[in-house]
């Protein structure tokens, strides 16, 4: 399913501006001198800024893909609904298809009817699902879109830290702190896909 809206999935800049390249080269030079014994990979206070830049940038994901996911739980809830009573109504006419021929005819084509209203009810659940597994798509790149940029950030800081007390060689095998992403929204709902079947024929 194409995804009309990818384009307001809040994520990242593409890359770290100049003026706040200049700004993390700045921070990185003050902080050689403050944090003379502090490892690449300790968490500074610029680095604390960064991650939470980061999880912001990530909750914001998580509520677009909150907003987008439910219109489709709504109805896929609904849906779930209309199966469940299609299913009671075909088990009663099955039980029982009438005492004439008149009547079980009928009853035969009533059948056929609510068994393809039970079928378009479960291609309309299937579809949702696969929208909903669209927008997950999106949204688990979006998160990777501020793992990226805080990464970009906090190479730059680090570096500008290491030339500072380190030197070139240094700094050219420096590391970044590492973090931890904010995780996605529970959608295992949407990933309990029923295959349309004619009831009965599961």
């Amino acid at each position: 399913m194409a995804i009309s809206r990818k384009t307001n999935v809040p994520n990242a800049p593409l890359r770290v501006g100049f003026w706040t390249e200049l700004k993390l080269n700045r921070i990185g030079r003050v902080d050689a001198r403050k944090y003379l014994n502090f490892q690449d990979t300790t968490a500074t206070h610029a680095i604390n800024k960064l991650e939470a830049q980061m999880k912001t940038g990530q909750l914001k994901v998580n509520a677009w893909l909150a907003n987008e996911m439910q219109p489709l739980r709504a109805g896929n809830q609904a849906l779930g609904s209309q199966i469940a009573h299609l299913d009671q109504r075909i088990a009663k006419i099955e039980a029982n298809l009438g005492p004439t021929g008149r009547i079980r005819k009928a009853n035969t084509g009533r059948l056929q009817q609510l068994r393809q209203q039970r079928l378009n009810a479960l291609a309309q659940k299937s579809t949702n699902n696969a929208a909903a597994r669209a927008f997950v798509e999106v949204a688990f790149e979006g998160n990777q879109t501020w793992r990226r940029f805080y990464e970009a950030q906090a190479a730059m800081y680090v570096r500008a830290r290491s030339l500072k007390t380190k030197g070139k060689l240094a700094a050219a095998n420096s590391s970044i702190p590492s973090v931890t992403d904010v995780r996605l929204l529970d959608i295992e709902d949407f990933f309990d896909d029923d295959t349309p079947t004619e009831k009965g024929s599961k």
